[in-house]
Formats: C-alpha cells, structure tokens, sequence
C-alpha cells in the first residue's frame, strides 16, 4: 500500500517505474549518457525480477515525479566463523537536486531499515561516506579491509606460475557465480544472482581455467565507485596468485581491495599493511555478534552492490 509523508507518496518500486527510476539516480548522482547509475549497479534495477523476492525498493513521488528513493538488498552472509548472519546492505539512496535538504532521503532509509527489521535482518551495512544521515540511525564504521598496490606485490616466492597449467580467458563467464557461491566467506549466492551479474557492464573480468575447469577469476573498475580498484578475487591460491600475476603485469596502476585473511593466503612478501575500515553497519538491538566478528566482516564489490 502506498504510503504518505507530509509531502510526498511512497511506492514500492516496480518494472514499470524503471524509467522514472534511472532518471533519478542519475540525475542525484549526476551522470551523464553514456554513464548510467544501473549499469554500474544491476542489482537495484527493477526490471531485473529474477532476484525480487531478495530486493526492497521504495520510490517518493510528488505528483507524477519520482524525487527520491532507498534499496535494501537481503542476504544470508557467510562469517569466517562459518556463522550465517542475515545481512540487509543499504544502496542507491537518494534525492534529486531540486529536492535536497527536505528530509525525504531520511525518510526513505526510515522505510527500508523498517522493511529489513521485519524481514528480521540482524546486521545493516553500506558503502559510503560517512554523513549525519547514517549516524543518526546509528550506523558506526567496522570491518577492515586492505587497499594494496599490486605493483608491490612479489609472487616469484611460491613458485613458477608458468608451470601451473593455468589459461587466463578475458570476459564475463557463468562458471564465476559458482566460484562466489564457493567462498570461504561473504554472501551467500545464488542462481538467480546471474540474472544482474551478467549485466555488470563497467567491470573487467579475468577468468583462470586448467583444462575445461573454472578455477579462479578476477574483476576490476566497476563503474564510479571502484576505477582501477580490483573488487573480486576468487578461486584457488594458485590460481588468484596468477590472476593477479597477470593484472599486475597488464595493468600495474590497479589496486586490491581485499582481507588480511586472504592476502596472507597469497602472498607474505608485502609492504607494511594499513588498514582502512570497509564499511558502516548498524546492529539490530538484541543480535549477538561480538565485537571480533564484526571486525572480520568483509564482503567484495559485488557483496556490496
């Protein structure tokens, strides 16, 4: 049912609004053809149901105008610990221009912090800088993540990569949503994640294959959050270690973003580490999570959307 402010209707998102929708987001995050907010960010486009039942959008109209709007995304997260936590990740919130400093982002994030409560979310996290928007809501920074030049990295000590039997393909392939869904760690996948990941159009994707198996793969430059930013790294050691061999040598000014856990399951030959928090979460009252889980959470660029 829609909804009511003082001065705007609140509406679930729908296929149909798509239109109204990705004017919107690109004009708040002023981008310009051939840029586009979902092209970056497939999973909160509307028109995409496959993974519907895991979405909630809700969209502020003011007469015929969509003026603001707020994503949660639902998801089981896979802890370090083997733990599932139920994690709602918070995006594409926002209000056009011509109508910022009226509260309605405020209220939109209200509806979908509202939404993820029912769903009985324990855990909220975003991407994004810090603003009295989150803060008031009680949104705190964790998590740590390293940001690493790969140009600093030394692979030669573990051996010859040539002789490894691995072929590095570039392009998207299917067989990367199953190395996902394998992690050790992160959000658990699913098959009808395909549907938006096949649609990620900014990203880079460097896949490894020993004969006609699928065993690793990488991705970077992502769109307007993560140019010249490694975002994913998965699959076997040996094979992330050449993934990044071959990155390193293709492309030396890109960086990783990545987890102590696994770049010291890649490499131990690397410059002092700092550290830099990867996120803001807000914890549901009453959810037992302790403060070392928290600072073991860490999800890739695609957990994030």
């Amino acid at each position: 049912m829609p909804r009511m402010s003082a001065a705007l209707r609140w509406e679930v998102l729908k296929p149909e609004h798509l239109g109204a929708y990705t004017n919107l987001l690109d004009g708040a995050f002023s981008l310009a053809a051939p840029a586009s907010y979902l092209s970056d960010f497939p999973f909160w486009n509307p028109g995409i149901t496959d993974h519907a039942a895991n979405r909630f959008q809700i969209g502020g109209w003011l007469d015929d105008r969509l003026v603001s709007s707020a994503s949660l995304r639902l998801a089981d997260y896979r802890s370090i610990s083997l733990k599932i936590i139920k994690m709602g990740f918070v995006g594409a919130v926002c209000t056009h221009p011509d109508f910022s400093g009226k509260g309605f982002a405020g209220e939109a994030l209200d509806l979908i912090l509202e939404e993820g409560i029912t769903q009985g979310v324990s855990v909220f996290a975003l991407w994004g800088s810090e603003s009295s928007l989150y803060e008031k809501r009680k949104f705190v920074s964790g998590g740590k993540q390293i940001r690493l030049p790969i140009s600093e990295m030394n692979f030669k000590r573990f051996g010859s990569i040539e002789n490894s039997g691995i072929e590095i393909l570039a392009g998207w392939n299917d067989e990367i949503l199953h190395l996902l869904a394998d992690r050790d760690f992160g959000i658990v996948y699913q098959e009808t994640d395909l549907a938006w990941l096949r649609r990620q159009q900014s990203s880079a994707y460097r896949t490894a294959w020993r004969g006609e198996k699928c065993v690793g793969f990488i991705a970077w430059n992502r769109g307007i959050d993560l140019t010249n930013l490694i975002h994913e790294c998965e699959g076997e050691e040996t094979a992330k270690r050449a993934l990044l061999c071959s990155a390193q040598f293709e492309n030396p000014a890109l960086e990783w973003l990545t987890s102590e856990q696994t770049l010291k399951k890649i490499s131990s030959n690397v410059p002092d580490l700092k550290f830099e928090y990867l996120a803001q979460f807000r914890v549901r009252d009453g959810t037992k999570i302790t403060e070392e889980e928290m600072n073991r959470l860490w999800f890739s660029g695609f957990d994030s959307c």
